[in-house]
C-alpha cells in the first residue's frame, strides 16, 4: 500500500527535492542512485 508522505514541486530545470523525512526513512544519501519507472501516469522511484 502506498503512503502519501509529501507533495514536491518540480523546478524549471525539471528537478525535485526528496523531503528529509523520505531520505531518512530510506537511508538515501548524497550520490546514491535511484531507479526511475514510469507506469500508468505515475513516476516510481526505487532504491
Amino acid at each position: 500500500m502506498m503512503e502519501l508522505v509529501a507533495i514536491v514541486k518540480v523546478t524549471v530545470n525539471g528537478r525535485l527535492t526528496l523531503p528529509k523525512e523520505v531520505r531518512e526513512r530510506l537511508s538515501i544519501k548524497d550520490g546514491d542512485r535511484l531507479k526511475v519507472y514510469v507506469t500508468e501516469g505515475k513516476i516510481i522511484l526505487e532504491r
